[in-house]
Parts: structure tokens; C-alpha cells; sequence
């Protein structure tokens, strides 16, 4: 009669591992997939990255030179932030 309960026991033990372990990889797949940016997001971004990066080559440039381009890059990050629609979008 025990080894009976205990082969129970195991497969019961078998069965909640199982389980447990779909569980988190399906929660591993829905993190990651909230970590994506949306195709939107992405388009949209382009601009303001590239804005940034000139930012960053003519840093040594004239006062004026770069506060336009800062100025630039500011207006395309404004125009980013509304779109962010997932948790990925809005880091």
C-alpha cells in the first residue's frame, strides 16, 4: 500500500512541475513580448534618434549650430511620446 502512495505522490509532484513550469514559460513569453517596440513606436522614433546622434557628433560646434539641432531633436522627441503604447515603447 505505500509504494502505491508514494507513486501517487510522484506523479501529483510530476503533474504540479509540469505545471508550474508551463506557467512560467508562458510568462516569460508574454514579458517578452511586452518588451517589444510596437512597429509605430519604431517608425516614428527614426527621427528623433538621428536627431539625437547629430546632436551628439556636433557637440563641438557653435552655440547657435547646436541649439538648433538640440532644438531639433527636442521637437522629434515631442512628437514620440504621445505614440508609446506598450511597456517596451515607454522606456
Amino acid at each position: 500500500m505505500r509504494i502505491k502512495d508514494s507513486r501517487l505522490w510522484l506523479r501529483i509532484l510530476i503533474a504540479i512541475a509540469f505545471l508550474v513550469g508551463t506557467v512560467a514559460v508562458i510568462f516569460e513569453l508574454l514579458i517578452w513580448q511586452s518588451n517589444k517596440l510596437s512597429p509605430e513606436f519604431r517608425t516614428a522614433a527614426r527621427p528623433a534618434f538621428e536627431a539625437i546622434q547629430q546632436c551628439e557628433r556636433y557637440v563641438d560646434q557653435s552655440a547657435f549650430a547646436y541649439g538648433a539641432r538640440l532644438e531639433n531633436a527636442e521637437n522629434n522627441l515631442a512628437m514620440v511620446r504621445p505614440r508609446a503604447k506598450t511597456p517596451g515603447d515607454r522606456r
